[in-house]
This record gives C-alpha cells, sequence and structure tokens, in this order.
C-alpha cells in the first residue's frame, strides 16, 4: 500500500523462486507467498491508478547499471558491491539491481529529462512529467 500510494509507477521483478529452495514443500511455500505479494501490489497499483510494469530479473545483478556489461565471471551472493572491470563503476549490488531493473521499465531518465531505453524495456512504456525516481 505504502508503495502504491508514494510513487506513480512501479517496477517488479517477474521472479520465480525455484531455485532457492531444496524441498517442494519449501517451494510451494515461497511460490505462494511472493504470488501472494504480487498479486496485492497490483491489487494495490489498480486501486490507486498506478502502473505495475514486470521487469525481467535475468542479469540485474550481473549487470553494470550505467555501461550495461555483464560480469565475466559471475559474482557469489557474498560478494556485496558490484565492480564493474570495463567502466571502473561501484556500487551496492542491490543498489545496482534496482536501477538495472527501472532502465529495463524505461524509467530511469537522463540529465536533460530524456528516458534512456533499455532493449528491456516496453514500449507502451508512460512516464509521467511528475516523475519521481527513488534515490539509491
Amino acid at each position: 500500500k505504502h508503495v502504491c500510494e508514494r510513487n506513480d509507477i512501479i517496477a517488479s521483478e517477474n521472479f520465480k523462486p525455484k531455485f532457492l529452495s531444496k524441498t517442494n514443500m519449501a517451494r510451494n511455500a515461497q511460490d505462494a507467498a511472493i504470488a501472494t505479494n504480487i498479486q496485492i501490489l497490483h491489487w494495490q497499483a489498480v486501486k490507486n491508478g498506478r502502473k505495475l510494469i514486470s521487469v525481467n530479473p535475468a542479469y540485474t545483478t550481473q549487470t553494470c547499471s550505467e555501461c550495461g556489461e555483464i560480469a565475466n565471471p559471475p559474482i557469489g551472493l557474498k560478494v556485496r558491491v558490484y565492480h564493474c572491470r570495463h567502466c571502473g563503476m561501484a556500487k551496492d549490488r542491490d543498489k545496482n539491481a534496482a536501477l538495472n531493473m527501472l532502465i529495463r521499465a524505461g524509467l530511469v531518465p537522463e540529465a536533460h529529462g530524456t528516458v534512456r531505453r533499455h532493449p528491456g524495456a516496453t514500449p507502451e512504456t508512460h512516464v509521467p512529467s511528475k516523475l519521481r525516481i527513488p534515490r539509491l
């Protein structure tokens, strides 16, 4: 509710948690919990007149949000800071992934108010004039 009341557009990963659990019971519980949260987020977005964009989560933590280079070799989960070998950018891993989601949703403005489009952005993405990008 808090997220939908304070943001015009919300980008959410189209997340499949199957790889996180080792037993079928745990997988089913995680699937149900995540599906319920996404369903509630969608319902709140519709109720508050907001737009919810599903984003492909592939490589969001492995891709540089500045230059688009994919980390090679892949970085492990214990590494909490993303360092790009191509452009030298260093950023918190989660913040880098969040920026990649915003880029894929087509919501990252450039310095002069234009919108940088990412190959994963949807063509129907509408950017309102008073877009607030959360500070990461």
